[in-house]
């Protein structure tokens, strides 16, 4: 998928003001304005990128996992 710097941007900013708190995929997305699938497939992009880590903290099963996430690197390039 190709993202642009602004959905970057916005999912730093917003993983930024929510530190510490354990956030669902879809929370960020609706506060966003985005659609799921791109929140998730960004959050994947920025991790591999190491621009935030993931935390899980609670795994409500093998394929529920909720995470907290770290901002790494505020400075990076988002491009490819």
């Amino acid at each position: 998928m190709q993202f642009n710097d602004t959905q970057y941007k916005k999912v730093t900013i917003y993983l930024k003001r929510h530190l510490g708190e354990p956030l669902a995929v879809a929370d960020v997305a609706s506060a966003l304005h985005l659609p799921h699938s791109t929140v998730r497939y960004l959050l994947v992009d920025m991790e591999n990128k190491g621009v935030i880590k993931r935390i899980p903290i609670k795994a409500f099963n093998v394929h529920y996992v909720r995470y907290t996430y770290e901002v790494l690197n505020q400075e990076a390039q988002y491009e490819s």
